[in-house]
């Protein structure tokens, strides 16, 4: 199922995909100052993530949790976000690539690489 072209602010979360939503597209949205995170994918499977806009959400811009595996990051603008982009543990086989990171900022202290992408085991 296709999320596109929309515009999402001022919510709690933006898009949140959960419990086995698999082989979705998220594509060209702008999605704004959030209070959680503004795409979050959780036991999610093959998803293309791709030139979306990211600004402001009060948490992780794009995260994968547990257990969400091959999606494919790519093409997606994220700056001024408290963190940039999160992979949680048991999150593996995902593909991120082709990213602006720009501005965000560093609370995940796990992070030995100041990329704007965090490894978070816990």
């Amino acid at each position: 199922m296709p999320v596109t072209n929309n515009i999402i602010m001022n919510n709690k979360a933006g898009i949140f995909l959960g419990n086995l939503s698999n082989n979705n597209v998220i594509s060209n949205n702008i999605i704004t100052n959030n209070n959680g995170e503004g795409i979050n994918l959780f036991i999610s499977f093959n998803n293309l993530v791709i030139k979306n806009n990211l600004t402001k959400q009060d948490n992780f811009a794009i995260v994968l949790w547990e257990l969400s595996h091959s999606n494919i990051v790519s093409q997606n603008c994220i700056y001024n976000n408290k963190n940039g982009i999160g992979l949680r543990r048991w999150s593996d086989k995902n593909i991120i690539y082709n990213k602006t990171i720009v501005d965000n900022g560093m609370e995940g202290k796990n992070n030995k690489y100041n990329s704007g992408i965090y490894f978070v085991l816990f």
